[in-house]
């Protein structure tokens, strides 16, 4: 929805993105309960950023047994995609504020947590067992979307 209203309605966008920014201290508490530092944002949140999302919400049609997914564990992703958007909304609507407002912050605990994530293994760093924007691949190694999104948001980063 983000970059539909980025570009459709900014006023809305930059009401999208501040709630992400006043919901950073539930991304920071999933990345340490994950054992992981920065913000690590929840796929669905709540009113502080807690990640609402339980384990089991897909059921087999045939058993009607309850199946694990991944949905809050490895979706990586979303803390560059909220990166991505304060960017976006920034270049797009010429409206700096976000920055100031926390957006700043919020990029510098992103990196943080990708930094904490990423293993380095002969000379490259490597995303390793996560579940890509598509939700039908679960705990792949180097997701092509997030490893790409990831990648810009640390080589542009403000605390390189």
């Amino acid at each position: 929805m983000l970059p539909f209203f980025t570009l459709t309605n900014p006023q809305v966008a930059k009401n999208l993105l501040l709630y992400r920014i006043n919901t950073l201290s539930g991304a920071l508490k999933k990345a340490k309960n994950y054992g992981y530092d920065g913000a690590f944002y929840a796929w669905e949140s709540v009113d502080k950023g807690k990640e609402a999302c339980s384990i089991y919400n897909v059921t087999d049609p045939i058993t009607n047994k309850k199946i694990r997914t991944y949905f809050k564990d490895k979706q990586i992703h979303i803390s560059a995609d909220v990166a991505y958007g304060i960017i976006q909304y920034c270049r797009v609507s010429n409206d700096d504020s976000l920055i100031i407002e926390g957006g700043l912050k919020v990029m510098c605990e992103v990196v943080k947590f990708y930094l904490s994530y990423a293993k380095f293994i002969n000379n490259k760093y490597h995303l390793y067992d996560v579940l890509g924007p598509d939700e039908y691949h679960e705990r792949v190694n180097d997701n092509a979307f997030t490893n790409y999104l990831v990648y810009n948001k640390i080589n542009n980063s403000p605390i390189r």
